[in-house]
């Protein structure tokens, strides 16, 4: 009767040291990122374990939704309780590739959605659901931009007032709506064909000015200087009410 008894009890618990691993990959997504370590080597849903995060190589204890925030984070609004993957988060080829991954599972009922999931709330709630991921994605890349814009100012000698110029903004909003594969004129091209264009629309825009000028008049402004060469500089100007 005891034989028995071990006999079963072995059996039992061979089956329940190899049952998660067998489910790992499909019930469970994300067990394939992380290495178990220490005592934490069952691999089960419930309950802490103390794991390491296959891309960033930080270890963590916690449980397996911890897991999901750490490389996909949490819900806007919610407190985040785990540190998401700098890895990941740098990486947009490595967290989509991992994101679709999760998605998969998810869609075909392999995989419950976590009932706090960025990922079951998007799928579940359409395009509205995508905002925490896009606006987490949408900040780094505007950061890489607006660096882009710091360094070609920093290079050229730009001041930094021409921010607060509208016609920069107007060149920003042009550049926005460009076609596809749009590249910046050449210096050929600005100081010529570009150049002349630019001083006709001037002349269009100034003429009705000018018109004023037989009957209320107009005062020649000039004022001289030089520059960092010392080279003689005179400035005109027509002032006029």
């Amino acid at each position: 009767m005891t034989q028995s008894q071990t006999q079963s009890e072995t059996q039992s618990q061979t089956q329940s040291q190899t049952q998660p691993s067998s489910q790992k990959d499909e019930t469970n997504p994300l067990l394939d990122e992380v290495t178990f370590v220490g005592s934490g080597n069952s691999k089960n849903l419930g309950g802490a374990k103390v794991w390491m995060c296959n891309y960033c190589n930080i270890q963590y204890t916690s449980s397996y939704s911890r897991i999901h925030m750490h490389f996909f984070g949490v819900p806007g609004g919610k407190k985040p309780e785990i540190r998401r993957c700098p890895a990941i988060l740098s990486d947009r080829e490595k967290y989509m590739k991992l994101l679709k991954k999760v998605q998969n599972a998810e869609k075909t009922g392999v995989s419950k959605s976590l009932k706090n999931s960025i990922i079951s709330k998007k799928l579940n709630s359409g395009s509205s659901s995508k905002k925490p991921i896009e606006q987490a994605f949408g900040l780094m890349e505007r950061h890489a931009v607006d660096l882009k814009i710091m360094r070609g100012l920093c290079a050229n000698g730009i001041p930094f007032n021409v921010l607060r110029n509208p016609q920069f903004h107007e060149m920003v909003t042009a550049i926005n709506k460009a076609p596809p594969g749009y590249k910046a004129p050449s210096s050929e091209k600005a100081r010529t064909v570009l150049l002349d264009e630019c001083a006709r629309d001037v002349e269009k825009d100034s003429s009705s000015i000018k018109d004023t000028w037989f009957t209320q008049g107009v005062s020649i402004v000039s004022d001289g200087w030089s520059n960092v060469k010392h080279e003689p500089l005179i400035n005109v100007l027509a002032e006029c009410v």
